[in-house]
């Protein structure tokens, strides 16, 4: 009995001083990398990603801890078109490259015997790449367990960049901006080649811009402008599948409608006194009026005349009896402030 207690503790004190597999582990606490690729990623209309492995050329020392890599043949983009990083875990895997998104490419590095990643410090690993340490990469722990197979990985997500198929890139433009007489706003766009439409942007300030879409349109109107207000535009142009080559900013400026206010009272000239003399009469009121006034007879009977400045109306000595009709355009030129503006007005004068 004493022998097999005796046994027992030898095997307890064996256990507990012997050195476990995992205690015998060094950490890698530094990565070395270098790489280069074959040919620029290139979105080809949502074309397959194909060989991304073979694209991605490795070189790695051999007497560094880890021995080798792989290259997952497909890819993580974010779901934002701002550029933003996401964390691995709230990207989504593809075998589509996607142009304007923050895309990874994933690679594997494998401990050789008796080093390991310490998973709970991924953070603490320092990753190398090209000789640029890199603050942008996602590190993810692993192991892989076959048979006698038993591998340590460390999974690290790279950010590459996915250049837009130059055949659908559109060229900056040249755009220009325009207040015309019916006090809109329109923009020249040009629409040639692969442009099938702009991204027009509109601000007060030049700094918080909000965005409308000018579908196939070579003259676009402005939408929501307010009027009394300077307007500055920048606009994009877009092919099917991307917009790009901002134009440079043109400004224009929306007038305030003209407050101009019309008013016509029709008038009696006495048979007698125009059998004698000449008469001068005024049936127009304009008043509250932006701008100079001008007037200009539009139609009516020869004998009456308008005086351009104050639309005043003379009827020439001798003129008959009756009732004559007589129309005059009022306008009223407007200023910095506000829009011209023109009214044609009607004015019945009697001859008794």
């Amino acid at each position: 009995m004493k022998n097999y207690f005796k046994g027992v503790l030898v095997l307890l004190l064996a256990a507990l001083f012997m050195p476990t597999y995992a205690d015998a582990l060094t950490n890698i606490t530094r990565i070395d990398l270098s790489y280069s690729t074959k040919k620029p990623l290139i979105d080809e209309m949502n074309s397959v990603v194909g060989d991304l492995y073979n694209n991605f050329v490795f070189t790695i020392d051999s007497s560094k801890p880890y021995y080798t890599y792989d290259v997952i043949n497909s890819v993580w983009y974010c779901p934002y078109r701002d550029g933003r990083r996401c964390p691995l875990e709230e990207t989504y895997r593809t075998t589509e490259l996607k142009f304007g998104y923050y895309t990874y490419a994933q690679f594997v590095i494998t401990a050789k015997d008796g080093y390991d990643f310490d998973e709970n410090n991924l953070d603490k690993i320092e990753v190398y790449i090209n000789g640029e340490k890199r603050n942008d990469l996602h590190l993810s722990y692993d192991t892989y367990d076959f048979e006698d197979i038993h591998e340590k990985e460390l999974w690290i997500g790279m950010p590459i960049e996915v250049l837009p198929d130059p055949a659908y890139v559109p060229a900056k433009q040249v755009i220009s901006a325009k207040r015309e007489s019916n006090n809109k706003i329109y923009l020249t766009l040009p629409i040639t080649g692969i442009i099938k439409g702009y991204r027009v942007f509109t601000s007060t300030d030049k700094t918080n811009w909000t965005e409308t879409y000018a579908d196939n349109a070579s003259k676009y109107e402005v939408p929501n402008l307010k009027a009394g207000t300077n307007y500055y535009f920048k606009a994009q142009p877009c092919s099917e599948k991307y917009c790009s080559g901002m134009s440079d900013i043109v400004s224009s400026r929306l007038l305030k409608d003209n407050t101009m206010v019309t008013k016509v009272t029709n008038k009696t000239l006495k048979f007698k006194t125009l059998k004698k003399k000449k008469l001068v009469t005024m049936p127009f009121n304009v008043t509250k009026a932006q701008g100079t006034v001008t007037y200009t007879k539009v139609s009516g009977n020869a004998k009456f005349t308008v005086n351009k400045t104050n639309g005043k109306i003379t009827v020439k000595k001798g003129t008959k009896k009756g009732t004559y009709t007589i129309k005059v355009k009022v306008k009223a030129t407007g200023n910095n402030n506000y829009a011209s503006k023109t009214k044609t007005l009607t004015a019945k004068i009697k001859v008794k």
